[in-house]
């Protein structure tokens, strides 16, 4: 009978030299609250993968979907906007120098919180923003929080399809779950439906459920500086922008 509370103990010992540093820390009360979804519109948008995936698989971030769980093949683009305001690096070539490694076409935002740095990466985009300045590999692009910066997409991963894969970063290889949940996909609260479902204590989301950003006049991070520079004062997307640019795209498409 003894033997299960020692096995009990060496499973949870196990799981916790397995969790990743940002995970061992849940829980603290010291993370900044200070991201927003990365879509303007949550009508439609779901979890497909959560942090974890498959038996002990580390995924490091968030896939979200415009479409059915487990359908990819009702999977449409949507507008992918920032999480926060900062100073954005982008790639569009695996060949070409960036900030973060990262696969396909991917924009990573550096954001200066409470004296401390994050970074968000956003993956697999379909096309990036023009005011996003591509391949320079530096850190030279200001963004507003809620700031259009592409399309979703599939690229660097043709054997997927169209989807968002969002991470959160202290550092280069330093990944957190920003819901402080660090589960499968079940674990969390859906954009559209949260079901009940709660954040992790030390979640780093303005307020959970997470929400899209509503507003365009919130002052910039203290990584923007003042916001007259061109770049900082480009596209803001409102909830109620998203549905018009989707349908732009759709007759492009049907045009060509």
């Amino acid at each position: 009978m003894e033997r299960f509370p020692i096995l009990a103990t060496v499973v949870a010992l196990i799981f916790l030299l397995l969790m990743p540093a940002g995970a061992a820390l849940a829980g603290s009360g010291s993370n900044p609250r200070f991201l927003t979804l990365p879509f303007p519109e949550t009508d439609g948008m779901r979890i497909q993968d959560g942090w974890w995936r498959g038996d002990m698989d580390l995924h490091r971030g968030l896939d979200y979907i415009n479409g059915r769980i487990h359908r990819p093949s009702t999977w449409e683009t949507f507008p992918v906007i920032a999480g926060a305001g900062g100073k954005a690096c982008a790639s569009a070539d695996p060949d070409r120098p960036t900030c973060i490694t990262g696969v396909g076409k991917h924009v990573i935002i550096r954001h200066r919180v409470e004296g401390r740095t994050y970074y968000t990466y956003y993956g697999h985009l379909r096309s990036i923003a023009p005011e996003i300045a591509v391949g320079t590999g530096r850190y030279e692009t200001k963004v507003k929080r809620g700031q259009f910066i592409g399309w979703a997409g599939k690229t660097g991963n043709p054997n997927t399809a169209i989807h968002l894969h969002f991470e959160l970063l202290t550092a280069p290889g330093q990944w957190l779950d920003p819901y402080d949940i660090y589960d499968y996909r079940a674990a969390y609260p859906a954009p559209t439906n949260p079901a009940g479902r709660a954040c992790g204590p030390d979640h780093f989301w303005r307020e959970c459920p997470p929400q899209p950003h509503l507003r365009d006049d919130e002052p910039p991070s203290e990584d923007d500086g003042p916001s007259e520079d061109a770049a900082a004062s480009a596209l803001v997307l409102r909830p109620s922008t998203a549905p018009r640019l989707m349908m732009s795209r759709r007759r492009t498409r049907r045009r060509g």
